[in-house]
């Protein structure tokens, strides 16, 4: 269903492989620009909560990235067999899973005001919560958990750089080319460094821009002027998806969705 199609990827390099083996699995070209860069933390706060690990009555998990530079500290993980998990999305409980966790619950939506949503029908009064992030993630949800009677550690583990990249000459004259058809973001931080690569340079009329969700939407529409395709799950799979619907739906051929 993607044959000939020519697709830009800016997830991180870490992150790229398994959309750019759906993609290509598909029939879609694809150009993989990272325009971010996971970076782990080191900090006197991170390494005093993993002191007292055993202290924390819940851990949320907001991403895969959260998980992996989590787990990759020094951790006696006997010493969380009583704490409760819960994680945004099904990459970050699969990433929960494979580390021998499963969480308490697994939010049905894969924004952070599902996480807020379902803990307001829980009793947190007096509950120490542990919040591994990002640097850049936005404090609304330790806020509300503060709100809802929680003792909230909001711990910066890892963060987000823009990476140097050999490949923005070659990207900027395949858009001034109009040769690509589609570029994906999966985060307002991936359009951020893509425009600031590309020396904040506007994109053809006829390029087509797919995001994970609405925040990354608005992102783009608030830098770029356009209104992108939003992906109905917020995963890569619906990213893939929100592609072929968009093929299909200017295709007066066959209408079959393709599993992924």
């Amino acid at each position: 269903p993607l044959l000939g199609k020519i697709i830009i990827n800016t997830r991180a390099t870490s992150q790229a492989d398994e959309f750019f083996q759906k993609l290509q699995s598909l029939g879609a070209e694809v150009i993989n620009f990272p325009t971010i860069e996971i970076k782990p933390l080191k900090s006197p706060e991170l390494e005093s909560a993993l002191a007292k690990i055993e202290t924390y009555d819940w851990i949320i998990f907001t991403s895969k990235n959260g998980v992996d530079i989590f787990f990759q500290n020094k951790i006696d993980l006997k010493k969380l067999k009583n704490t409760k998990f819960a994680t945004i999305g099904p990459k970050t409980k699969k990433s929960l899973n494979g580390y021998g966790f499963y969480p308490e619950f697994i939010t049905s939506q894969f924004i952070t005001e599902s996480v807020i949503d379902a803990f307001s029908q829980i009793d947190l009064k007096g509950k120490k919560i542990l919040l591994p992030v990002a640097k850049l993630a936005k404090k609304i949800l330790p806020e509300k958990l503060i709100e809802f009677g929680a003792i909230v550690e909001n711990i910066s583990i890892y963060d987000t750089l823009m990476p140097d990249s050999k490949l923005t000459d070659f990207i900027s004259e395949k858009l001034e080319k109009q040769e690509i058809d589609y570029v994906t973001f999966t985060s307002s931080s991936t359009v951020n460094n893509f425009f600031e690569l590309l020396n904040g340079k506007s994109l053809p009329p006829n390029l087509k821009i797919v995001t994970i969700g609405p925040k990354t939407a608005k992102t783009v529409k608030d830098i770029f002027g356009f209104c992108p395709i939003i992906a109905d799950e917020y995963t890569i799979d619906g990213v893939v998806m929100a592609i072929i619907s968009d093929i299909n739906s200017r295709d007066f051929g066959s209408k079959e969705i393709v599993p992924i």
